[in-house]
């Protein structure tokens, strides 16, 4: 026997029993071909409200337990002109925070309903936003979903953040944006922002301008306890090197906020290593690490040690996965689009009305696990090819399901109705192993797994949209 199988029966032998095998439930069709968005959200008593936005109305349905659909319920939110902005489960009632048009100005609403659509509670949040319902609004939420941060507009073009607490359902804050980021030619460039369990505010900075090789940009993480308590600034450290990306964790476990990322040694370079930050409860900096790829994992990936780079943008980081100790498993995906024009198409490539085929890939993830340090423990490369085209890679990239023995990588093995969807299953010291989760063909299945949420430690729901026909799968690993 070949020593890797070998190997290999050993890892799966130690496998708990519960997680060999899953069955899989699939909901009756809803035609959304009209719909313009539709959200999921599962609830403590086992159903699942499917909201689907119309643009002038709304629809809610309720999965059952037994995964039949109840009947529709239109609501209609206030105002004649509204835009939603995060629609969230509250035990098994749903909040809906929205833009609505008030005479002539805009407000921020805040809406409850109970799962069978009745209204609960209605209340204005703020009044007199920018006067367009086309501006991008930001919002974000806790882990816990207690806390929701809004960055707004108002009519003075002035920028806003007003933060809210779901369990008090009261406004706890609202600010103007320069008091966190500063006015003028002082002020900083927003790049993340990320709010604790404990309602606390991580905003992550940079300078302004343009970096160059004599002239680098610093890096900072404001933070802002409400409802008044001062703006702390703690400054990353990076004696050379380019930032090129950075992406802001909170771990509310260990009371820490992580950065994790890639840097280039020259700002004109790729991507040539990874960048690390831990930063403590009291907002100073506990650990700052720059590690190269390594030799091992160039010539596993690129079969070239020469070649220790990836182009800018193409090695994008997923997710970070925190750890107990206080570390972080950091999980990339190599990506590519591309675009061409068709063989047959007469018209002038150089006009903006050519005809374009946009090609997405999707390929290999590479896992990688630091400490709370920022020490590398190990590297993996996990292979996988997806491809599709002009559907914006929907069907693609991965879905991170986590237990407490494992992790999950789970994907479409081919963008198609027909195939295969995959998993690699992840264990902390990095041995892992793939296969077959359930096969799609003569289901009609196209699964959305970037949009998957977890519904307890064994069971996960996928939206699959297939023809304009919506339905929601639900697997359970047994």
């Amino acid at each position: 026997m070949d020593f890797r199988a070998f190997l290999k029966i050993l890892w799966m032998l130690a496998i708990p029993a519960g997680l060999a095998s899953q069955s899989v439930s699939i909901s009756p069709e809803i035609y959304i071909k009209n719909d313009f968005a539709y959200y999921v959200l599962s609830h403590p008593d086992g159903t699942t409200s499917l909201l689907r936005d119309k643009s002038f109305r709304l629809i809610l349905q309720t999965l059952r337990s037994d995964f039949s659909w109840s009947a529709e319920k239109s609501i209609e939110l206030k105002g004649n002109k509204w835009r939603i902005l995060e629609v969230l489960a509250d035990s098994n009632d749903i909040d809906i925070f929205y833009i609505s048009r008030s005479e002539e100005h805009y407000v921020l609403m805040k809406s409850s309903y109970s799962a069978q659509g009745e209204l609960l509670d209605q209340r204005e949040l703020f009044s007199g936003l920018a006067g367009t319902a086309l501006k991008e609004y930001s919002v974000y939420r806790s882990s816990n979903e207690q806390w929701v941060g809004i960055r707004f507009e108002d009519v003075k073009g002035e920028d806003g953040f007003l933060l809210f607490h779901r369990g008090h359902d009261s406004t706890i804050c609202m600010l103007p944006e320069k008091q966190l980021l500063g006015d003028g030619e002082d002020a900083f460039e927003f790049q993340d922002l990320v709010l604790s369990n404990a309602g606390s505010v991580f905003v992550y900075v940079r300078q302004q301008g343009v970096e160059t090789k004599k002239h680098r940009l610093g890096h900072s993480l404001l933070r802002f306890d409400p409802p008044e308590g001062p703006v702390r600034r703690a400054i990353l450290p990076l004696e050379s090197g380019s930032v090129h990306r950075l992406v802001l964790r909170i771990d509310d476990r260990n009371h820490r906020a992580l950065l994790a990322g890639l840097y280039a040694e020259n700002p004109s370079r790729n991507p040539q290593g990874y960048l690390f930050y831990a930063v403590d409860a009291d907002h100073h900096v506990v650990a700052a690490a720059k590690i190269p790829y390594s030799e091992m994992l160039t010539a596993e990936w690129k079969g070239n040690i020469k070649d220790a780079e990836w182009r800018e943008g193409t090695l994008k980081l997923r997710d970070v996965v925190l750890t107990h100790s206080g570390g972080g498993l950091l999980l990339f995906e190599h990506t590519r689009e591309m675009s061409r024009r068709p063989y047959f198409s007469t018209i002038d490539p150089g006009l903006s009305t050519a005809a374009r085929w946009y090609d997405f890939y999707f390929d290999d993830i590479l896992a990688v696990s630091l400490d709370g340090d920022g020490r590398l423990l190990w590297e993996r490369v996990l292979r996988k090819r997806q491809y599709s085209q002009d559907d914006d890679g929907i069907f693609s990239s991965f879905y991170t399901f986590r237990t407490e023995a494992l992790l999950r990588l789970i994907f479409n093995d081919a963008v198609q109705s027909e195939g295969t969807v995959s998993e690699y299953l992840l264990k902390p010291n990095g041995d892992n192993i793939r296969k077959s989760v359930l096969n799609t063909s003569y289901k009609n299945l196209s699964l959305r797994f970037r949009d998957a949420i977890s519904l307890d430690a064994q069971k996960l729901l996928v939206p699959s949209e297939h023809n304009g026909k919506l339905r929601l799968v639900r697997i359970a690993f047994d």
